[in-house]
């Protein structure tokens, strides 16, 4: 029996949130279980530093939405909160910086904020990024 499936996962951390109070929909249009591992594991943790930047800096009692598209070119996860998210001017995190350096690192794309009245936290991934191989620098 194989590891559950991205759906499986993000359902399951989705869960906690709504637990937690923050409404949150769920949406997938196809079966990611067959993506690779990197790629999968890159989506999760990028959904969960999305949702828990939408829980913390949403508009009070707004919804998230979380999307996840499959195509024969790769693989597509966005995080939307709606109404006006407020942000600070710095966070002194690097949650979405650090995450953008990994995505970019087995050749996707992350891209967040303002987008017509909502948040949005996209990402986007080649399937076949197992086969991207960050190049290491050693001092």
């Amino acid at each position: 029996m194989g590891r559950p499936g991205l759906a499986v996962d993000l359902h399951r951390l989705v869960e906690t949130y709504r637990a937690a109070g923050v409404e949150v929909g769920l949406e997938t249009d196809a079966d990611t279980s067959r993506l690779p591992l990197l790629v999968r594991g890159t989506l999760y943790r990028v959904v969960q530093e999305a949702l828990a930047n939408a829980a913390r800096y949403r508009t009070p009692g707004s919804p998230v939405k979380v999307c996840t598209t499959v195509d024969p070119g790769g693989v597509t996860v966005s995080v939307a909160n709606a109404g006006a998210p407020t942000r600070p001017s710095s966070s002194g995190g690097y949650g979405l910086t650090g995450l953008r350096e990994q995505v970019s690192a087995i050749g996707g794309t992350l891209r967040s904020g303002p987008d017509g009245g909502r948040w949005l936290v996209e990402c986007r991934l080649p399937q076949d990024a197992s086969a991207v191989r960050p190049t290491l620098v050693t001092p």
